[in-house]
């Protein structure tokens, strides 16, 4: 498989020719901004931690690279890596409504049942606080 780099350094060259409008003072800064939020980004996605903001980041990133590879090296490296339609999907992900495998569903659930068992304990009709009922959200509204 052929890469444009295989280190540090020629990452950071490459990063060069992808971001024209930073100094070369800034590409090792730019390099390793892009590595490490690429990572927790990765890692945010995979465990489902904050799901939307990850992906509209993801998503912002994505666009962001494939402008910088569209100025640097031409629309078509930019189209072969499927760059775009990888950035379209992270936005797409972030429209969803829920996400039922991820970490913030498991935590929501977590305190809708702490609120259950509360309200069964107090044993009183009719004097718990706490919506038993999740909200459903549906194209970004509560119903």
């Amino acid at each position: 498989m052929k890469v444009a780099w295989g280190d540090m350094a020629h990452f950071m060259a490459y990063a060069a020719k992808l971001n024209l409008w930073f100094s070369n003072g800034m590409i090792p800064v730019v390099a390793w901004f892009v590595t490490a939020a690429e990572t927790l980004l990765a890692l945010a996605l995979l465990l489902g931690f904050h799901m939307r903001v990850s992906a509209q980041l993801s998503g912002w990133l994505l666009l962001a690279f494939a402008i910088g590879m569209t100025a640097g090296t031409g629309i078509k490296s930019a189209l072969n890596a499927s760059v775009f339609s990888a950035s379209a999907g992270a936005f797409l992900l972030a429209t969803s409504a829920e996400y039922p495998f991820s970490f913030d569903s498991f935590r929501r659930r977590e305190k809708r049942d702490a609120a259950l068992n509360a309200c069964i304990s107090s044993q009183a009709k009719n004097t718990c606080l706490t919506s038993l009922v999740p909200h459903r959200r549906h194209w970004g509204k509560a119903q």
